[in-house]
């Protein structure tokens, strides 16, 4: 991508103008920007804002679709996804096999390296399914490679050119009969072009298969990522994925906290949360609570009671540090100052020990089976501490695990809980600064209904502050917001999300990659920085010169016609990628850089340049090779993409 950079430095212009809007209240589009701020929206607008708010943005002509729906009934069916037809995205999923199966399975069929460890020492045996066979005898080798632990050339002899030309049921069997650790080197030691050679004509689980024998921690990884996205760009219930992004985030988990996180994440979004992303907030809390990925990622499975009959074993004999490291706070702490009463949410230290305490003995089972480990929640008494405890001034009696569910419901029921949260959801859907009188209606909402979140959705969304003019589009895109609603914008067709997930590392907002337990900041600070917006504007010449590999769009062909001229197709594409709500000094300035460009032809090479190799994030991803002249109406494109009017709902 080195041309993208001196790109957007050749346009200081458009630079200093997205950063200078960005950074003051958005004040209307060219439709809108003479009313009185206090003017009521209009029934387009209204149109706009549901579907700016409630979805990860409109594709073409959804606007109008919602406009004919009529905006309460749209919203009604988004408040009950269980009644929307999500069949298409099903289908698009089923290109990501190791999604459907539970943390068990996916620990057995595609071993994490701690795994790996455990059967290199003799510990645990291999499973018996021949495939499974070649992919761990293939990753022991691996193992043993980089821990210089082997006596022969693991390079492959395998003949490359004489490989390819047989059918993808040869050409996968070949792969799987070869001496275990020769298909690494001999995948890294292809062109692109012969990958994709390569996997031609094999099934999903095939490629799969392939990919583990290569790593198969990149399988989990790459397809929880890809998951994530599909589901954001596809899915027919957007309010549903709204929501599961926005508890995702607040019960956040970073996925490179150790060896085994992935597989535990590939379960977390589909099994804990999305199921209670709009139902009873206190369900929502147990199910986390209850998780192994929440478990391990707040060290909660370390907590060993001081009393506790593990505590007074490991001091019997000798107090050895390994067998007793105390008691743990983490998950203790976050629990209330993240996940339910917030940081002014009246409890103290004291409160924070005594529910460490409580939740002693909450951890996850790690029963060998024989091939591997077995993951789930476990609670283990012997860890827990025993006796009454008093947390926020109510005393829990003793009753090992049911005391950490009376106070999961304590918290969940707590009015700070419900103002917290209540705060949240209106910065997510409304401003950075909602209005007290809006938070003040949820929160009692909340209350009323014992955290039902689909009711304090409901009244929020019915609030005269969610449809003011002061909160039309108020809110800054997230990088993950502009990269999904630039992708459903273009109505573009995603075939591989391997490079999309690199481009939000580079957009610095990595998918589960954030180390700190309180997420992405959901206010538009973070996101503001010269830096940031060129990133972004980098990303939308990519995509909207087709140099995205594994992504295809189609920018408005009648535009490149001579019967077309700039300015009419500079007008189409407001239309089409935002809706015609495009501010004159925005039109301005893209008609300039497009007649600029007339004179000054531009190339964009591909986005994942350099990212093909060893450490390319797939080694089987589409790769597009060479440079690419970028049309008017593209560059046209991708400025109104990386403009103020666009970065913001």
């Amino acid at each position: 991508m080195s041309s993208l950079p001196s790109i957007a430095r050749n346009r200081v212009g458009l630079l200093a103008l997205s950063v200078a809007c960005l950074a003051i209240p958005y004040t209307g589009g060219a439709k809108t920007h003479a009313l009185a701020k206090t003017a009521p929206l209009t029934k387009r607008e209204k149109a706009e804002v549901t579907l700016d708010r409630l979805s990860f943005g409109p594709r073409p002509g959804e606007v109008e679709q919602v406009e004919a729906m009529g905006v309460e009934r749209w919203i009604d069916r988004q408040l009950h996804p269980e009644k929307i037809d999500d069949a298409a995205l099903e289908t698009r999923l089923d290109a990501l096999p190791a999604m459907r199966l539970s943390t068990e399975e996916l620990i057995r069929r595609f071993p994490p390296p701690p795994v790996i460890r455990q059967v290199a020492a003799g510990r645990i045996g291999v499973p018996g399914d021949p495939v499974e066979q070649a992919i761990y005898a293939n990753a022991l080798a691996n193992y043993r490679e980089r821990k210089g632990d082997t006596g022969s050339d693991l390079r492959s002899s395998t003949d490359i050119a004489g490989l390819l030309p047989l059918t993808a049921a040869e050409r996968w069997h070949a792969l799987l009969t070869m001496t275990p650790g020769t298909v690494r080197p001999l995948v890294q030691g292809m062109t692109p072009a012969e990958r994709q050679q390569l996997v031609a004509g094999m099934t999903p689980e095939q490629k799969e298969i392939l990919l583990a024998l290569v790593a198969p921690n990149r399988v989990v990884t790459d397809e929880l990522q890809a998951e994530k996205l599909m589901r954001a760009v596809y899915s027919e219930r957007q309010l549903e994925e709204v929501m599961t992004n926005f508890w995702s985030n607040h019960f956040n988990i970073y996925l490179r906290k150790n060896g085994e996180m992935p597989w535990y994440l590939a379960t977390y979004e589909r099994d804990v949360i999305r199921p209670h992303a709009m139902g009873r907030f206190e369900d929502l809390l147990m199910a986390v609570a209850h998780s192994p990925a929440m478990l391990v990622y707040l060290d909660n499975q370390q907590s060993i009671g001081p009393h506790s009959v593990a505590a007074m074993r490991a001091s019997a004999n000798g107090g050895q540090k390994k067998s007793s490291p105390g008691l743990n706070e983490n998950y203790a702490r976050e629990l209330m100052e993240l996940h339910t009463l917030g940081v002014n949410g009246g409890y103290k230290q004291q409160d924070v020990v005594e529910l460490a305490k409580v939740l002693t003995g909450w951890g996850t089972e790690t029963r060998q089976q024989g091939y591997g480990f077995e993951f789930g929640f476990e609670f283990n008494g012997r860890r827990h501490e025993p006796g009454d405890k008093v947390v926020l001034g109510h005393r829990i009696h003793e009753g090992g695990e049911a005391e950490g569910n009376e106070m999961l419901h304590l918290l969940a029921r707590s009015p700070a809980t419900a103002r917290f949260l209540s705060t949240k959801l209106a910065m997510e859907f409304v401003s950075d600064t909602p209005p007290k009188s809006l938070i003040d209606r949820m929160t009692k909402t909340y209350l009323k209904t014992h955290g039902d979140i689909r009711q304090v959705l409901n009244t929020m969304f019915h609030s005269p502050e969610f449809w003011s003019r002061d909160a039309y589009r108020a809110k800054l895109k997230t990088p993950l917001e502009f990269v999904v609603s630039s992708l459903r914008a273009t109505d573009a067709k995603v075939e591989n999300a391997a490079a999309l997930a690199g481009a939000l590392d580079r957009l610095g907002m990595p998918l589960f990659g954030v180390q700190q337990p309180n997420g992405y900041s959901l206010k538009a600070d973070p996101w503001l920085g010269a830096e940031a917006l060129l990133a972004r504007m980098n990303f939308a010449l990519a995509l909207t010169a087709n140099r995205i590999p594994g992504v295809t769009v189609e920018i408005a062909p009648s535009a490149v016609t001579a019967a077309v001229s700039a300015e009419q197709s500079e007008l189409q594409l407001e239309e089409t990628l935002l809706d015609g709500r495009v501010a004159a000094q925005t039109h301005d300035v893209v008609m300039k850089q497009m007649e600029s460009t007339q004179s000054a032809p531009i190339t964009v090479t591909a986005m994942d340049k350099g990212r093909t190799g060893k450490g390319a994030r797939d080694p089987f991803a589409p790769t597009i090779r060479g440079n690419a002249p970028v049309s008017e109406s593209t560059l046209a494109a991708a400025l109104l993409l990386g403009s103020p009017d666009f970065q913001r709902r």
